[in-house]
């Protein structure tokens, strides 16, 4: 295609999604959800561009305040937030010497897991690096002061895409699941206790072999068969189904693939674990990015688990270029809701019904190539909140701030505004 064909072509992308949000817009309209539900209010954002591809929250300083930690690609450092108790965040320079130095590392990160790494109360990071670079750990100081010791590198180079970060063998440590893609194998890590982690052979005859040889892009750990070992669910892009590896739950840190349990072929880019029915087992909700806008099939997709490890497809939701979702209970039904993080279009709201389906909640939130999000009540009101990671534009914080006071189907649940000065980033 030439320059001018191309030229026309993402022209025409541009007309169709601008009449795709006139249609939504107009079901909103039709399904009496008022503005003032939403409220949308920007209170500003902080410099600087970082293109970031992941976010987790917690406690980083030890004054009970959730603090945020953004991954960033293209060589800019991953970077911590600290909370003043009230929503307003402040970027903590890394090192005390030297004041300019604010962020921890310089690599082309993926993704980022927060976990208590080794023997003290406060939260490290682990953070998944692309292009051959290792990925790294950072011990947090522990001094209250949100900052973070020189970074581990772990050993050999991969294009990870997502951590996750559980105790994979029993010994009350917690390891990570590293997925990774271009054909080479998933990764377990054991960690020693100390923040050490060491690379956990799954195939006793080829050392060293990993897990799969997918384009894998991300994971969510669970007891998906109910023996009291975490297991992994997988989902992977390109033509390779999604898998789950079960735990073999002898204390060794291996893990098992039965084919059986393998489930679609779309270009699957993100999956978060949860109760989404009426029974006791954990089920997926997984989103996909939609290429073919013409006639979509990679449909954000529900999974329930029938208790042993094997999905079965319950709903396809909407083919949008998904990358990432996040699951919590938003409007105080007891029912897991769901938000999905997008490129180019809003991010979207779904409520779920507790049978294992979802329905909209006709909320479009942004229009950023959001990357990744992580939910949580981040200024102690009662209400769920959720920090949006950017690749182009700031991050954002959307925060529920109260019920709505019409439509949108009641008792609470509605986003409104992107709060946080956060610059971005997959």
């Amino acid at each position: 295609m030439g320059g001018m064909e191309r030229k026309i072509a993402m022209g025409w992308e541009r007309v169709r999604k601008s009449i795709w949000m006139a249609i939504f817009m107009s079901i909103m309209a039709v399904a009496n959800v008022h503005a003032d539900d939403y409220d949308f209010k920007s209170d500003g954002e902080l410099p600087g561009n970082s293109y970031s591809t992941g976010v987790e929250i917690g406690d980083l300083n030890g004054d009970t305040f959730l603090d945020v930690f953004v991954s960033n690609d293209f060589g800019n450092p991953s970077t911590v937030w600290l909370n003043d108790g009230d929503g307003n965040f402040t970027l903590k320079d890394q090192d005390v010497d030297k004041p300019d130095d604010q962020g921890l590392g310089d690599s082309n990160s993926t993704g980022v897991a927060l976990g208590y790494l080794n023997d003290d109360d406060y939260l490290d990071a682990f953070v998944t690096n692309k292009d051959g670079q290792p990925n790294m750990v950072w011990l947090n100081k522990g001094d209250n002061s949100g900052t973070f010791l020189d970074g581990i590198a772990l050993p050999g180079g991969s294009n990870s895409t997502g951590v996750a970060l559980g105790d994979l063998n029993g010994d009350d440590f917690p390891d990570a699941f590293v997925t990774n893609r271009d054909g080479q194998p998933n990764e377990v890590w054991l960690n020693e206790g100390n923040g050490n982690f060491v690379l956990k052979d799954q195939n006793g005859d080829e050392p060293g072999t990993g897990l799969g040889n997918s384009n894998s892009m991300g994971v969510a750990l669970g007891y998906l068969n109910d023996d009291g070992y975490l297991d992994a669910f997988v989902v992977n892009t390109g033509t390779s189904a999604n898998k789950v590896w079960i735990n073999k739950g002898d204390g060794s840190g291996t893990f098992t693939n039965d084919p059986l349990t393998d489930m679609g072929n779309s270009s699957s880019m993100g999956v978060a674990l949860g109760y989404l029915n009426d029974d006791e087992y954990l089920d997926a909700f997984v989103v996909n990015i939609n290429f073919d806008t013409e006639n979509p099939t990679d449909f954000n997709t529900v999974w329930l688990n029938d208790g042993s490890g094997h999905f079965t497809k319950n709903q396809e939701l909407e083919a949008f270029e998904s990358t990432a979702v996040a699951l919590a209970n938003f409007d105080k039904d007891g029912n897991l809701d769901a938000f999905v993080t997008n490129l180019g279009l809003a991010n979207t709201v779904w409520r779920g019904n507790g049978d294992g389906t979802f329905s909209t909640s006709y909320q479009a939130l942004g229009n950023s190539r959001s990357q990744d999000v992580a939910l949580t009540d981040i200024n102690d009101d009662g209400y769920m909140d959720a920090v949006v990671a950017n690749m182009f534009g700031a991050n954002t914080l959307w925060r529920i701030d109260g019920p709505p006071s019409s439509g949108g189907g009641g008792g609470g649940g509605c986003f409104v505004t992107g709060l946080i000065p956060f610059p971005q980033g997959r």
